[in-house]
């Protein structure tokens, strides 16, 4: 489970963090003197929003090649062309070694709140399903609302001459449109009486609007995104925007049909009063439940001013624009998810039970294969460390047991797997100065630099070790002599490299024939 509550947690993390960068972008793309028209800005609040959406799914697209990177655990290099390299100088400096493309939140920090993390993710499902009941509920009532529309007017529109068909009902009490497929226009009865002809045109073309922008689909898809995001604080103020811009769009495309923007705003005035009076459908009324709201609306239309189709195009190139650079900028620079490597660095905080674990121990220690067949079949995970042990792998090695080193291999043992306190598995075999199970393991994709805390690289333990033929192996099959790593704070977050911590003057000098620095 640290898994998916790691990848999930880094997710949620980028998506705050997208989300407040291109929230800030658009705003400041208004302030600039650019003139956009209000359908203009409608399309580009729909962009960030779906931007903020779709953007941190790229956090787990990986670049094609991953990259010989000093972080913990990268995925190995093909162990043909490990076997297939004599002398490898590195001339690489130990921080242009493409550090940071990788990122995810500490699965040390996962596995510690673990609990916590595990409550808000059950709210988060629980918020989902209960805002799936209330559009189901809407969707419902919306659906009877359709089935009862009896009565109908025809509404000759004056500055067309065209024929709109308006249904009146009861169960209303704001205008709306319902129907994705036939879309109909809804006023409450009431209201169609206590307006006059002009302001009943006005009301419609409103609703048409709405109808020509097909403003009920991405209404929809909206409402889709925002019941799986209903605990973002940064989808609410974006939801807020979209929601108003669509309004305003709809607005002025009406006002500027009739030419009239001032009847037009005093119709938004005339309207907001009737509904209040009556407050049966907050959810309706939710643009007129502030003044500010209904402020901006007016405003929005009596300043709507003629250069529409200018304002249109300039946002249809700006929301091109940010789309591309922003879908450019997070695939190149923002970090990935590096999901194996998760899967490895998880199970550094997973042990054996008690019982699994004594049966492994003893099977290793007593070469017994058919036991450790047996505990796979009954579901145990071989790449799980046995408690003060390591996992079955490193065990074996430790005990520099050939045969059982192949076969855990052959059972689908991971080479890479490391275990806190005890390495990993090339570690492991260059701590006990073992040339043929360092083949054995290179040959089956261990990644020579990789590191894990506390016991830093192979390379390094076989500097500190001092064993010349066996720094000579390790730098001959591909371990950087410029990889450091910093300790841990136990050992005071010393950076450590392969020269640093040469023994003896034989292998420093080797070192730096192979182009080991400072």
């Amino acid at each position: 489970m640290i898994v998916e509550l790691t990848l999930i947690t880094t997710f949620i993390f980028h998506h705050l963090f997208l989300g407040v960068i291109i929230f800030s972008v658009i705003l400041t793309l208004f302030k600039l003197p650019i003139i956009f028209s209000t359908e203009a800005k409608a399309s580009l609040w729909f962009v960030c929003y779906l931007l903020v959406t779709l953007l941190p799914f790229m956090v787990f697209l990986l670049p094609k090649t991953l990259s010989n990177s000093s972080s913990v655990f990268n995925a190995s290099l093909p162990s043909a062309q490990l076997l297939s390299v004599e002398v490898l100088p590195s001339t690489q400096s130990i921080n242009s070694i493409n550090h940071g493309i990788y990122w995810h939140v500490p699965e040390q920090l996962i596995d510690s709140i673990s609990p916590i993390l595990l409550t808000l993710l059950a709210l988060w499902a629980i918020g989902i399903f209960w805002r799936l009941l209330l559009l189901l509920d809407r969707f419902n009532n919306s659906r009877k609302l359709g089935l009862t529309l009896t009565h109908s007017k025809e509404i000759l529109l004056s500055h067309s001459n065209e024929k709109v068909t308006v249904w009146l009902s009861e169960q209303c009490s704001s205008p709306m449109v319902i129907g994705l497929m036939s879309s109909k226009i809804l006023l409450p009865t009431a209201l169609f009486y206590k307006l006059n002809k002009h302001q009943i045109e006005h009301v419609i073309l409103h609703e048409q609007a709405h109808i020509e922008r097909r403003d009920l689909i991405t209404s929809a898809i909206q409402e889709m995104i925002e019941i799986t995001f209903w605990w973002s604080p940064i989808m609410r103020p974006l939801n807020k925007q979209l929601h108003l811009a669509r309004e305003l769009a709809c607005d002025t495309r009406a006002a500027n049909k009739i030419k009239d923007p001032i009847n037009y705003a005093q119709t938004l005035v005339d309207c907001a009063k009737l509904m209040f009076t009556k407050r049966e459908n907050m959810l309706a009324m939710s643009l007129f439940s502030k003044q500010k709201d209904l402020t901006i609306r007016i405003n929005g239309v009596i300043n709507m001013g003629d250069n529409l189709a200018q304002g249109r195009f300039a946002a249809i190139l700006a929301g091109l624009l940010l789309s591309i650079v922003s879908i450019s900028l997070v695939h190149s620079y923002s970090p990935k998810i590096d999901v194996p490597k998760i899967r490895l660095t998880a199970k550094l905080f997973t042990r054996l039970s008690h019982e699994d674990s004594q049966l492994m121990i003893a099977a290793v220690a007593a070469n017994r294969i058919s036991i450790i067949k047996l505990l796979i079949a009954e579901g145990v995970d071989i790449d799980v460390a046995a408690i003060g042990d390591g996992t079955a792998l490193i065990m074996a090695i430790r005990y520099n047991n050939l045969n059982m080193v192949n076969a855990l291999i052959a059972l689908g043992a991971n080479v890479n797997q490391p275990s806190l306190g005890d390495g990993n598995p090339l570690i492991m075999a260059t701590k006990i100065a073992s040339l043929p199970i360092l083949k054995i393991l290179l040959t089956a994709g261990a990644n020579i630099n990789d590191s894990v805390d506390g016991d830093e690289t192979p390379l390094i333990n076989a500097s500190f070790q001092g064993d010349l033929p066996l720094v000579q192996f390790l730098v001959a099959h591909g371990a950087d002599v410029n990889l450091a790593i910093e300790t841990t704070a136990y050992d005071g977050n010393e950076l450590r490299s392969p020269l640093s911590r040469a023994r003896t003057k034989e292998v420093r000098n080797y070192l730096r024939a192979q182009g080991a620095r400072e």
